[in-house]
Parts: structure tokens; sequence; C-alpha cells
């Protein structure tokens, strides 16, 4: 599927494949993990990782700079904002393990619901920037010619460490793994 397959005026379509396919690939337990490590132990943006992969999946162009330092500058807001509730729901959470009543249980199960609609809200943020990014500057198709190397470039462009971090390179099988499992691909 490539860039075409989406109306670039209506990106409702495109964002709700991207939330739909991250979600899917989010589930399996093994890439949770690994994205939840990045996240935790390396400060890297789960949304972000998920979106490198699938643009370069989905419309196989490369992340140039220009397209990077605008998203850096835009996403700020969304991503601070999910990283709060996120951290408010950590402390509930805590807060159950450190020997609680559970009053805070329902509050939690609110606060969860919130942070996973701000994470979509982020993600279609990404996809609206994106296909502006893509109707004022027409990037042409990258030189990588091989997906892996195409994700990995996009991965390091978007999320910062280099191509060669080696759980780039283990995100990336993961990836390509599900892909191929996936009826349309």
């Amino acid at each position: 599927m490539n860039k075409q397959t989406f109306d670039l005026h209506q990106n409702g379509t495109a964002a709700e494949n991207f939330w739909r396919t991250s979600s899917d690939f989010y589930s399996n337990p093994e890439v949770n993990s690994a994205l939840l490590a990045l996240q935790n132990e390396q400060n890297k943006n789960i949304n972000q990782m998920l979106f490198a992969l699938w643009v370069s999946t989905y419309f196989q162009i490369s992340l140039e700079e220009s397209y990077t330092a605008q998203i850096s500058n835009e996403e700020k807001r969304a991503q601070s904002w999910a990283s709060n509730i996120r951290s408010l729901r950590f402390e509930m959470e805590q807060e159950k393990k450190d020997g609680g009543t559970g009053e805070f249980s329902q509050l939690r199960d609110v606060i969860l619901e919130t942070e996973l609609k701000m994470e979509q809200i982020h993600q279609q943020r990404l996809v609206a920037n994106l296909l502006k990014w893509i109707e004022v500057n027409q990037p042409a198709q990258p030189m990588q010619t091989d997906l892996e190397e195409l994700l990995l470039f996009n991965l390091a462009a978007l999320c910062g460490s280099s191509a060669n971090n080696s759980d780039y390179q283990k995100l990336s099988r993961q990836w390509l793994d599900f892909c191929r499992q996936q009826p349309d691909k």
C-alpha cells in the first residue's frame, strides 16, 4: 500500500488504518514488551516508533529531516499530555500496590481510557501532519530498496538513536513478521 491508497484530503482513513494496525501490532505481548522497554529504558515514544514503522510500510518514504523537525516541535504538547496522564495512572497503580483500598480502581480505568484516547489523538495528529507534509514536499521514493533498511532509517530519523540500534532491529523484524501475517500485505 502506498500514499495513493489514502485520500490525502481526508486523513480519517489513514489515521484509522494507523490506529488499527498499530493496535493489532501492539497487542502481541513480545512487541508490547519491546516497545515498553524502549519507552521506559531509552525514553522513546511508542506512537512515534509505531508511526515510523507504519509510514515505511504504507507510504514507502524516508522521513526527511524537515519532517522530523516539524513533528518534533508540533507533537511536544500531545506527548506531554499523554505522559502526564500515564504518570497519574502509574501513581494510582502504585497506590493500590502499596496497600490502598482500591477506591481509585474505577477512576484508574477512566484514566486508562483517557490515556488511550489521547494516544489516538496523537496518532491522528501524526497522520494529519504527514499528509500535509507530503502535499507540500512531495517526497521522492526512498533510496533504500530494502524495507528493513527503510524501517531502521525512519525509526532513527523520527525517534533518535542509530539505525544500528539492536532494539530497533528487533522491532523491525517483529514488524516485518507481523506484516507477513496480514492478509492484505
